[in-house]
């Protein structure tokens, strides 16, 4: 599953690394990433499926005004184009979809953020909440809210070195605070209550 940042990441993205096989996803409202599922001739699993929307819904724009769920739809890589209906211009980022469109509706916008070791190195993650939950133990879900990165990451990293054993919180707290702010989309959030 891969999902682009911004205007230019989808161009990349949907010209680049589209194939015929995969699923496209975007949330139903501009300002938006194209999310690809890649699913190599395979028959993609609902999990998944949930999983892609809630990427496509999370760093969408609707982050950053704050609602709580978006609907996303899905459609095969034939009904992405870049050609524009006649006379009209379709700007850097955007692409045209045509036929029927298949929905995930009212998909909550949430993200998980979470540290895992990998070869002894301690690696900051981040995605769909199920998608990292299934990976380790250790995260933090957050929502959107009006927190500011730098202050919401240093609140994350506080949280996860708060879950994990004493050998392994020293290996959290000299994390850079920048690898937890990729993760958190559009720049704001806030933790979601109720998280341990």
């Amino acid at each position: 599953m891969i999902g682009g940042r911004d205007a230019t990441t989808n161009e990349i993205l949907i010209k680049k690394h589209m194939e015929p096989q995969d699923i496209v996803f975007h949330a139903e409202i501009v300002g938006a990433p194209f999310v690809l599922i890649k699913t190599e001739g395979k028959t993609t699993p609902e999990q998944t499926i949930n999983e892609a929307a809630q990427l496509a819904a999370s760093y969408s724009r609707a982050w950053r005004e704050m609602l709580s769920a978006v609907n996303v739809y899905w459609v095969n890589p034939d009904q992405v184009s870049k050609t524009p209906p006649s006379g009209q211009f379709l700007k850097k980022g955007s692409f045209m979809i045509s036929g029927s469109k298949n929905f995930v509706r009212g998909v909550p916008l949430r993200v998980a953020i979470a540290v895992k070791s990998d070869n002894d190195e301690m690696m900051v993650i981040g995605g769909p909440v199920d998608a990292i939950a299934n990976q380790t133990e250790v995260y933090v879900e957050i929502v959107p809210g009006d927190k500011k990165s730098s202050q919401l990451a240093k609140q994350i990293k506080h949280r996860l070195s708060k879950k994990v054993s004493e050998d392994l919180k020293r290996s959290i707290t000299q994390i850079p605070i920048e690898e937890i702010q990729r993760f958190i989309p559009l720049g704001r959030g806030k933790i979601k209550q109720n998280h341990n």
